[in-house]
């Protein structure tokens, strides 16, 4: 990895701090996952408007997806740990002045929306600046190890989190998740305080609208890159409607009950638990770039099975969606390696602000025009030409030289990464 001078983390003492750094941070988003959750659930039973149901989604999703470029350029000019700091202390203000709101009776669905808007803004900045500061102190052989640990904390906590968020609430109120997230974040404040992280600025660029197009620049520059960005932003909005439409398939062509939704559910999040753990094992013995490539043309097999099963094989489709969450372990964790090893320091946050405002973007815009094709079609059509379309992409990503090429240590000298001088 291009280090700009910076001294190395396989020349200091690496373990230790990261495994300090990341532990406070998995038990921050989960316990963040079981409060949205929480308060999703408080808001359906007592409104039960889909609406406002949405809405919740909407401005916790929303900021993050437009911020994280931003929060990129923030995470590039600013110290990366000073921005994690800041994150944290904003949630542990925001949790604990929504818990007071609660406890003095004045909750009301503007208040959820506006913790919810908050979360996302957060999520905007503290993203990009964490993906940025990992390769600072993580050796790069062993960044997808490190990185597959935030596959495993998403598919736990598909499984765990929820349950929490209402055993908090059920027993306590709403209020009882906000003050846990509240410990949590103070949590992570104090771990992260304590741990010395070095300083990446680049000093090249003083404006702030070259900052921000800086990312871009990168990625449009390096072929590579761009394919593995085009190719990860094509698929994501491919499988959004698969997860949020697939409820939709139980009920309509398996007959299937929410208990049925449910086994679905937690299958995919099983599976992911067995892929990451896989990818964990596995390390770097494997190209990343043919780990992509392969997950993205199994899933759309997957998919296109999903849609063609007849309705009397409701076990079949529980077998796919988990196999289908083993596929899902191999595109964000190896996606972020990539990025992090072909990437100057410099603009890292960047570089990793635009890839995560994709993640969270992409998923709703897909099903947003996934679900606007399957009113026309049906859903089970639907998940028949989604499947070969994400079989498109995969082909596409199994073809490109350009990927396979960000396995290597070097650039081609046809993808050459820009440099900050030449910004």
């Amino acid at each position: 990895m291009k280090n700009g001078g910076i001294k190395t983390s396989e020349e200091r003492g690496w373990l230790a701090p990261v495994a300090i750094i990341w532990v406070a941070y998995a038990i921050t988003c989960f316990v963040a996952i079981a409060t949205v959750f929480s308060m999703g659930w408080h808001v359906t039973s007592t409104t039960g408007d889909p609406m406002a149901i949405a809405a919740v989604t909407v401005c916790g999703v929303l900021p993050q997806g437009l911020l994280a470029p931003f929060g990129g350029v923030v995470a590039d000019r600013f110290n990366r740990k000073s921005i994690l700091l800041a994150c944290y202390a904003v949630i542990v203000v925001a949790a604990l002045a929504t818990a007071g709101i609660i406890l003095v009776g004045r909750l009301s669905l503007p208040v959820i929306l506006a913790f919810s808007l908050v979360l996302g803004m957060r999520n905007g900045f503290r993203d990009p600046a964490f993906n940025a500061l990992m390769p600072m102190l993580v050796p790069e052989k062993h960044l997808i190890r490190i990185n597959m640990l935030d596959n495993l904390l998403s598919a736990a906590s598909m499984i765990l989190a929820p349950a929490l968020g209402i055993l908090l609430y059920t027993t306590f109120g709403l209020s009882a998740p906000m003050v846990a997230l509240a410990i949590g974040s103070a949590l992570s404040m104090l771990t992260l305080a304590a741990v010395s992280v070095p300083t990446v600025r680049n000093e090249a660029e003083t404006r702030l609208r070259d900052e921000f197009t800086g990312g871009f620049r990168v990625i449009a520059g390096h072929r590579g890159m761009l394919v593995l960005v085009g190719v990860f932003v094509v698929g994501i909005m491919a499988y959004g409607p698969f997860d949020d439409l697939m409820p939709l398939l139980v009920s309509a062509v398996f007959g299937g009950d929410g208990y049925a939704a449910s086994i679905c559910a937690g299958s995919f999040g099983a599976g992911m638990l067995v892929g990451s753990a896989g990818m964990m094992a596995l390390g770097e013995k494997v190209p990343l770039s043919r780990v992509i490539a392969g997950c993205a043309v199994v899933l759309g097999a997957l998919i296109l099975v999903c849609g063609l099963l007849p309705g009397s094989m409701l076990p079949a489709l529980v077998v796919c969606t988990s196999l289908s969450g083993v596929c899902c372990a191999g595109f964000a964790g190896p996606a972020t390696t990539l990025l992090q090893k072909n990437c100057d320091p410099t603009y890292l946050g960047r570089v990793m602000g635009i890839f995560n405002s994709a993640l969270a973007l992409g998923m709703p815009i897909g099903t947003a025009i996934g679900g606007a094709i399957a009113s026309f079609t049906g859903v089970q059509l639907f998940f028949a030409v989604d499947g070969v379309f994400m079989l498109i992409v995969g082909a596409i990503a199994v073809f490109s030289a350009s990927l396979r090429r960000l396995d290597g240590q070097e650039a081609s000298s046809t993808e050459t990464q820009l440099a900050p001088t030449s910004m």
